[in-house]
């Protein structure tokens, strides 16, 4: 989701197989992304995505989220020295310039986005769908998954562990993805093993 092994050689190599590959974009550079998207196209293969994380920052937060880096370094800082290692570096809040990545995909289309650890704001999904790009969100809840249909999700992507608790929920969020109008895109494990016959989209990993 972030970068490392999800290359553009990747993303190629699963659309040869037949499947739909995403870069990985979460922790990259608008040059970086440029750099794979450029790969990915010129390797011939059109259809594609591109995943991206929702960690904004805002005012609401900011003091929050500090105090709560700054205890955590500290935390880091006391198990090092009992170590006798090197303390980490000053940790600071980076959103990855999501900002500019968003602005990338919207002048350089791609034909899918996709959002994890949170719901994009409705604007950049319209203004996503606007260019034609098909829009996929994360989404662990009822609540995100009603709140990403309404901020103009096409796809609910439900990962899920094989547990007995999501065994018996398997059932619920593929009719609460269908009945909300979107399509389902499900962790190809036993829990949802049984949806493939409800002619829902069944996909690999998590």
């Amino acid at each position: 989701m972030a970068g490392g092994p999800t290359t553009a050689a990747l993303v190629t190599a699963a659309a040869k197989a037949g499947g739909i590959g995403f870069l990985a974009a979460g922790y990259q550079s608008v040059d970086d992304l440029r750099s794979d998207i450029g790969a990915v196209r010129s390797a011939g293969t059109e259809l594609f995505g591109v995943n991206l994380f929702i960690t904004q920052y805002d005012d609401a937060r900011s003091a929050t989220t500090d105090v709560e880096i700054d205890g955590f370094a500290r935390t880091l800082e006391r198990i090092a020295m009992a170590a006798g290692l090197d303390g980490p570096a000053p940790a600071s809040f980076t959103d990855n310039d999501y900002a500019g990545k968003i602005d990338y995909l919207c002048k350089n289309p791609v034909p899918l986005v996709s959002f994890t650890f949170g719901l994009p704001d409705a604007e950049i999904v319209r203004r996503l769908h606007d260019v034609g790009t098909e829009i996929a969100i994360m989404v662990t809840t009822v609540n995100d998954a009603r709140d990403a249909r309404e901020r103009g999700a096409d796809i609910l992507i439900a990962p899920m562990l094989d547990t007995p608790l999501n065994q018996a929920r398997s059932a619920t969020k593929a009719i609460d993805a269908v009945r909300m109008g979107a399509a389902g895109v499900f962790q190809a494990s036993p829990a949802y093993e049984t949806l493939a016959e409800a002619a829902l989209l069944v996909a690999g990993g998590s």
